[in-house]
């Protein structure tokens, strides 16, 4: 059973203070030379065989993505949720919507990354990356406190 956005909500609000206070300090440090991801791989082995191409992501989108898993990652179908919801692929539909689509949209990017290598360096290039992180820093600091007092 999918957990409703209420259960999501319940989950991101039982993440510590400090975990969240980490993610967003993480991710405000962030540079330009961040978003641009490199490719490593490709090359010919003495053997013959090509090795296959992957994404080399920085320490510091490494560690933002480790940060964001800890307070946001929730546990349901993400592949056929995000075949249902093409829409947050995009910044402006993240922005619009609440931290519970936010939260899966962040499981579905993260679990996304290790099936489909780049899928985190696509999210980072169009914006996605930081609308996912953005959008729960407005629940974590505007929003939040509301839902816990209701």
């Amino acid at each position: 059973m999918e957990p409703s956005d209420a259960e999501v909500a319940a989950h991101l609000a039982a993440a510590p203070a400090a975990a969240w206070e980490r993610l967003f300090a993480l991710a405000d440090a962030l540079t330009e030379a961040d978003f641009d991801v490199p490719w490593a791989g490709g090359e010919r082995t003495p053997s013959g065989a090509i090795t296959m191409p992957y994404p080399r992501y920085s320490a510091a989108v490494n560690a933002v993505c480790s940060q964001l898993a800890e307070v946001a990652l929730v546990v349901f179908d993400w592949p056929s949720w995000l075949h249902a919801h093409p829409e947050v692929q995009r910044p402006e539909a993240i922005a619009a919507a609440g931290p519970a689509t936010a939260a899966r949209a962040a499981t579905a990017l993260l679990r996304g990354e290790r099936f489909y290598d780049g899928n985190l360096a696509a999210a980072l290039e169009s914006g996605v990356f930081m609308a996912i992180v953005e959008r729960l820093r407005r629940w974590y600091t505007e929003e939040r406190s509301s839902e816990v007092t209701s």
